[in-house]
């Protein structure tokens, strides 16, 4: 996807934990800067069982590719883990993400509970598939 370059581009200097942590605040940050959208969207899943799941047929592919090419890159600087599959893992991220999110945004969490969920499942998701930052270079796999 053409579009997504210049998204991509922005976290190019980062690595794959860190672009993973932006994204979840800065989709957070959006959420409480914009309540109206989630109250919207609340209010329309509420009336129609079916928008969520459409909703979520029609972007989740977006995200996925978006997290499939950073951990594309992960993988050419060595961060992956060499048998760390792309699409399960792109897929895995994208859903925990949005999933998690949502509850965060939908609950009256306080700052710092939102921050120690959010530390912890990057921790799951540093530990499930990158490689330990001690044990790789740039440009280095282990496969």
């Amino acid at each position: 996807m053409k579009s997504l370059e210049p998204i991509l581009g922005a976290y190019a200097q980062n690595t794959f934990a860190h672009n993973i942590e932006e994204i979840f605040r800065i989709g957070l940050e959006f959420a409480d800067s914009n309540p109206k959208y989630y109250l919207l969207g609340e209010d329309f899943a509420g009336k129609d069982a079916n928008l969520t799941k459409e909703f979520f047929q029609k972007y989740s592919p977006v995200g996925i590719d978006i997290y499939g090419k950073l951990l594309e890159r992960a993988r050419e600087l060595g961060e992956l883990r060499g048998d760390a599959d792309i699409a399960l893992t792109s897929s895995f991220i994208n859903t925990l993400i949005n999933h998690t999110s949502v509850g965060l945004i939908s609950q009256t969490v306080s700052k710092e509970r939102r921050n120690y969920v959010i530390a912890e499942l990057l921790r799951f998701i540093e530990r499930a598939v990158l490689r330990p930052a001690d044990t790789h270079k740039e440009g280095e796999s282990d496969e």
